[in-house]
């Protein structure tokens, strides 16, 4: 995981990756958007307006959080069928950062189905 410096205002935003995957710049403007709205709602406004530069590392670590945990569940359960993902939850379109149209196939889970019962409340 690495991470670009802070940029002054006048220069564009970094590029951060985890493990080898950009982190999307609007996931980032969104963190940081939903984290000023719940601050202001705690913090007083003279207080807040010192506190830009902490809100926006904390939407920085909050989106390479979310990249991360999205990296373990496709490396857990694998693809999910877009259809059962609803449109407002869906990330944008990730290109392998080797240029690469494929993706990796799903891996494989290791814990073992249930032996099927004969009827429900059965026992053995």
């Amino acid at each position: 995981m690495s991470e670009t410096p802070q940029p002054s205002p006048a220069e564009p935003a970094p590029v951060l990756r985890v493990n080898g995957e950009t982190v999307p710049a609007e996931l980032v403007r969104r963190e940081e958007d939903l984290l000023r709205r719940r601050y202001a709602e705690n913090v007083p406004e003279a207080e807040l307006a010192s506190m830009t530069d902490r809100i926006a590392e904390d939407a920085r670590q909050n989106a390479i959080e979310r990249i991360l945990l999205l990296q373990t569940a496709r490396s857990v359960v694998g693809p999910v069928a877009p259809a059962l993902v609803p449109a407002s939850r869906r990330m944008p379109a990730r290109t392998p950062s080797n240029g690469s149209s494929c993706s990796r196939p799903p891996a494989r889970s290791s814990v073992p189905s249930p032996p099927p019962s004969s009827s429900p409340g059965s026992r053995s």
